[in-house]
């Protein structure tokens, strides 16, 4: 990695969870403070393929990483997709 690319990647602020978990709230439309983790992402309300890309997004501004769309599609609970932006599961 070169210099430069390294400083850009040190600038990119990594996402709290707290802030994950508030951006996904958003993107669902469910009421703040409401997700913790084991809530099934079928079960939510917003929870669609549109959601999922704008999730995906949502991740990829904020680290500059874009999660696998496969492996976001395969997060069944919201911890899944915790555990993804995580880096506890693959992302390529």
């Amino acid at each position: 990695m070169k210099a430069k690319e390294f400083q850009t990647a040190i600038r990119k602020i990594e996402m709290s969870r707290a802030e994950l978990l508030q951006q996904l709230e958003k993107l669902v439309e469910v009421k703040a403070g409401t997700l913790q983790g084991p809530e099934e992402l079928a079960a939510l309300p917003g929870w669609d393929s549109l959601t999922q890309v704008n999730f995906i997004l949502v991740v990829e501004r904020a680290t500059g990483i874009r999660p696998s769309v496969t492996r976001v599609a395969e997060c069944r609970t919201v911890q899944d997709l915790l555990d993804l932006f995580d880096g506890k599961k693959a992302t390529a």
